[in-house]
């Protein structure tokens, strides 16, 4: 299934040129037939680069470490999520990731696009099948996953601890998903200026596919900014990617191009006739969104937070930004090994008033590959109580025996934050979705 891999990729790259060439003939001759042909060439792309990709995961599940792709992002140990999870764990299999989402979302595009956008669809196909062969090209020549050690490695250095994380695995899918939607809005606006052909169509495709791209992208960012927020470990690495990280993952990109499908959105929904297409809920939910976004985002700059020193079974008090008073007690730090880490906890309990006390525990992980070689750096996680009114958060910059240093910081309304931004995602997808006329071009 492995050396399988490989091959699938030129074969797929072979058809994205193929139904490139034909495509562009079938726009300039009018031939229908070869726009067929064309479209095939995407249709055997995509199913030769999900066959690529399924050899992959097979690499990395099966823990074929004559892969170099698999010796540097997977180990014996890493639990079978994160070997999917994996598969982007590098610039070799984010771009294949990529290219996969890519060749899906243009078949889709071309096969639900036959009966409309008739005019459009052979610079549609070129734009696609163009964008796919370049995606290929890179994969195959400079970035590619399945490339072999010379000697085989006995194990794996495993998976960077900040993605091992439930929210990463499927926050960087959905960021992908949302690049590649975008790709397909810019097929059918490239073919929209060949033709000179600006119409309520072409305008509904278009629209429709860059709201796709929209809600994914705008998923993907509050994903991470939650991630971040928990772990503040991760901060660093969304905003600045190392050498070695995925492609197309760090927050400044995703922000650009949230930015850019915004833009692209709201113009389209005036060539689009207006905000009277608009449907009224969709938009009193996206409006509340922003509203409810905004107000405690700016809320959150109250913030306060203190860092204190606790003996075991020490008490601290700290008074939060609406004057009340809490207490927290230490339960202890404690120091644990688990398959390939090192934990060192520590657990508070935390009570103010009449209200019930809560645990709240913050980690420092220590992660290390074979042998107790290869350790990662130390990554911290925060221990987060969430109310209402405000998050209380913990995080253990220090512990040593019988004493922990711990920051305390009060968040207030954070929690709304992230219903605020969902509820601007789904009031975006109801509110900014084109009339049934037009939508038929994406569905």
């Amino acid at each position: 299934m492995t050396d399988l891999g490989e091959l699938a990729l030129w074969i797929a790259l072979l058809m994205a040129v193929w139904g490139a060439a034909l495509s562009f003939a079938a726009g300039a001759f009018g031939r229908g037939d070869l726009l067929a042909s064309g479209a095939r060439g995407v249709f055997v792309a995509a199913w030769f680069v999900a066959l690529a990709a399924a050899g992959l995961w097979w690499a990395l599940l099966s823990d074929d470490f004559t892969l170099r792709y698999v010796a540097r992002f997977s180990n014996e140990e890493l639990p079978a999520l994160y070997k999917l999870s994996a598969a982007w764990a590098g610039r070799e299999g984010s771009i294949l990731l990529f290219a996969l989402f890519l060749a899906a979302l243009a078949a889709v595009a071309l096969r639900n696009g036959r009966k409309r956008n008739r005019a459009l669809m052979p610079w549609i196909a070129v734009s696609l099948a163009l964008m796919l062969a370049i995606v290929l090209v890179t994969e195959v020549t400079r970035w590619n996953p399945f490339m072999r050690l010379s000697v085989a490695a006995a194990d794996g250095r495993g998976l960077d601890p900040r993605l091992q994380n439930p929210a990463v695995a499927v926050r960087v899918p959905l960021l992908y998903l949302g690049y590649a939607a975008a790709g397909v809005a810019l097929a059918f606006t490239v073919a929209a200026a060949v033709r000179r052909l600006f119409d309520a169509e072409w305008s509904g495709a278009s629209r429709a596919w860059m709201l796709v791209s929209w809600c994914f992208t705008t998923t993907s960012i509050l994903l991470a900014l939650r991630i971040g927020y928990a772990d503040p470990g991760s901060v660093r690495y969304w905003l600045w990617r190392s050498a070695s990280a995925p492609a197309f993952t760090n927050a400044s990109e995703a922000m650009l191009a949230f930015v850019i499908a915004t833009a692209a959105l709201l113009g389209g929904v005036r060539i689009g006739g207006g905000w009277r297409q608009v449907r009224p809920t969709g938009r009193y939910v996206l409006l509340a969104g922003v509203a409810l976004t905004s107000a405690a985002l700016v809320a959150t700059a109250l913030r306060s937070q203190q860092v204190v020193e606790l003996a075991d079974g020490g008490t601290v008090r700290a008074e939060d930004p609406f004057g009340r008073e809490w207490s927290f007690t230490s339960q202890g730090a404690s120091r644990i090994e688990r398959p390939n880490h090192f934990v060192t906890a520590v657990a508070l309990r935390s009570a103010h008033g009449k209200s019930g006390a809560r645990f709240i525990t913050s980690e420092i992980r220590e992660y290390y590959g074979p042998a107790d070689r290869d350790r990662f750096a130390p990554y911290t996680t925060a221990g987060i109580r969430v109310s209402p009114l405000e998050d209380v958060v913990v995080t253990l910059e220090v512990a040593e025996e019988g004493k922990a240093r711990v920051r305390i910081g009060f968040v207030p309304l954070a929690c709304w934050v992230w219903i605020g931004g969902a509820m601007l995602v789904l009031g975006g997808a109801m509110a900014l979705w084109p009339p049934h006329p037009a939508r038929e071009g994406l569905v």
